[in-house]
């Protein structure tokens, strides 16, 4: 899995661009892989737990065991085949993505390789925004419709039912952005819990929530009281978004803890500020995945070499010309994987399970 750690090369670019060494046409940026490496060691220790023993490792007898990822991935156009890249190991049945910033037409049509869309919902008025579910081809789903309840930035949610070999699970995918309507957003979550609640049929809700679950405020109270009304209990306990002044659990999953034996690990893959978390349920077992070739990347001495290189003259200005932390760090990621990917070529290999010693 390649792991990237840019969380900070934004900020630096723009401290480059107020020094003498900035040049109008041509930005010669050197990438420091000893500072990339701090910097992943930087937000591994951050976290508030003994994040290494949570972290998955997948192994022989996961291999039928439900899994369900969630990431807010900042925008999802020109980081899908990364995703799937870093996922190729861990297989999940599920893919719950938000923030995928993509209309109707286009999330239509873009490859999934194998995993199918089976919901989604876009924004028409603003930009960015939205929520997905993406199920694996093996398995059997049918869309639930909720688009009455959506408004935009104050909820924003779409759901599946999947049929398991020992159960049938409803999986909702939720985005509330930091300036919607909270108000609305827990009464229209409400109305569409009562219409879907059914005890036969459990439900797993996975999204970002922008409530932070590690600050006990009235939000987060009054948003898990609700939850705990219709049997969904969190199980994310550790930070979901990392800064160097700042930590913060606002991406979330809620299942009923009395029917289901969860665990929950973190998934750093470096494609937004946010970072994944996987979702195993151990006692719901799943159509075998089909084995599949494992896609790696070639990296030596003299690919990284050439990588460094071409970064150290590829042209930055762009990333300037906008004045948006996020629209800067999605031009910023852009032109880093076009240089990624020529430089570190995919190849395939047998798939196969393993764990950690």
């Amino acid at each position: 899995m390649v792991n990237y750690t840019v969380s900070n090369t934004v900020n630096d670019l723009v401290d480059l661009k107020s020094t003498k060494d900035f040049k109008s046409k041509t930005c010669k940026f050197k990438m420091n892989p000893e500072l990339v490496k701090r910097q992943l060691d930087s937000r591994l220790t951050n976290l508030s737990i003994n994040e290494g023993s949570h972290r998955y490792s997948n192994n022989k007898n996961d291999s039928q065991m439900c899994k369900i990822f969630h990431q807010n991935i900042r925008g999802l156009s020109h980081k899908i085949d990364e995703l799937m890249l870093s996922l190729s190991e861990i297989n999940p049945q599920v893919l719950c993505i938000t923030e995928h910033h993509r209309n109707s037409n286009e999330i239509n049509t873009m490859d999934y390789g194998q995993y199918t869309l089976r919901a989604q919902y876009c924004r028409r008025l603003f930009n960015q925004g939205g929520a997905a579910i993406f199920i694996h081809n093996n398995i059997d789903s049918e869309v639930t419709e909720l688009s009455s309840f959506c408004r935009e930035k104050d909820l924003e949610i779409c759901a599946t039912k999947i049929q398991l070999i020992s159960a049938s699970l409803l999986i909702l995918c939720v985005y509330r952005s930091p300036s919607g309507d909270f108000s609305y957003f827990l009464t229209q979550l409400e109305n569409l819990l009562t219409k879907l609640y059914k005890p036969s049929v459990p439900i797993i809700s996975c999204g970002d929530f922008n409530v932070n679950f590690l600050d006990q405020t009235s939000r987060t109270i009054e948003l898990a009281l609700l939850l705990q009304f219709f049997s969904l209990e969190s199980i994310i306990k550790f930070p979901t978004r990392i800064t160097p002044d700042s930590q913060s659990l606002i991406d979330n999953s809620f299942l009923d803890k009395k029917i289901f034996q969860s665990q929950a690990n973190p998934v750093i893959n470096g494609l937004s500020d946010h970072d994944g978390q996987l979702m195993l349920l151990r006692d719901i077992n799943c159509p075998s995945v089909k084995s599949t070739p494992i896609q790696r990347r070639v990296m030596d001495d003299s690919s990284t070499l050439k990588f460094l290189d071409l970064l150290s003259y590829e042209n930055w200005e762009n990333i300037f010309t906008v004045d948006d932390i996020n629209s800067m760090f999605n031009i910023f990621l852009d032109t880093y994987l076009k240089v990624f990917q020529s430089c570190f070529p995919v190849t395939q290999k047998s798939n196969f399970f393993r764990c950690k010693p």
